[in-house]
């Protein structure tokens, strides 16, 4: 056969496994490799990572991700630990707004004392209510 010249199929002569015409057929899931994908697993990820900044963004996030894993039949462990993270981190959150607002700080300078003018070892006056 020359450079120029093409090749015909009718030249080709078959070849086993082939030769009857059928094709192989693969079935993947019989296979060890064969890796299932969890459609919640990165927005699990992405949950918790929210859920220590953010921690309502982080449990919407994790019920997201929860319900998509579900839905295949997957755990959906890690939209659970994002849920309960944003929730611990909520609460956190929640509780200490309120010692700020109330002047009742964790460790504040007026912990303990009445109300009144007073001045620090360092020097610093405070005022408390």
């Amino acid at each position: 056969m020359s450079a120029g010249e093409s090749v015909l199929n009718d030249e080709l002569e078959p070849t086993e496994p082939f030769a009857s015409g059928a094709v192989p057929v693969v079935d993947v899931t019989a296979h060890d490799d064969y890796d299932e994908k969890d459609p919640g697993k990165v927005l699990g990820i992405v949950g918790i990572v929210l859920s220590l900044a953010l921690g309502l963004i982080g449990v919407a996030l994790g019920i997201v991700s929860y319900k998509k894993s579900r839905a295949v039949g997957f755990a959906g462990t890690l939209g659970t630990v994002s849920i309960i993270v944003g929730v611990i981190t909520t609460v956190l959150l929640v509780l200490q707004l309120v010692l700020l607002s109330t002047n009742n700080g964790i460790g504040g300078a007026c912990d303990g004392r009445k109300a009144g003018v007073y001045t620090l070892d360092n020097g610093t006056r405070i005022s408390c209510q």
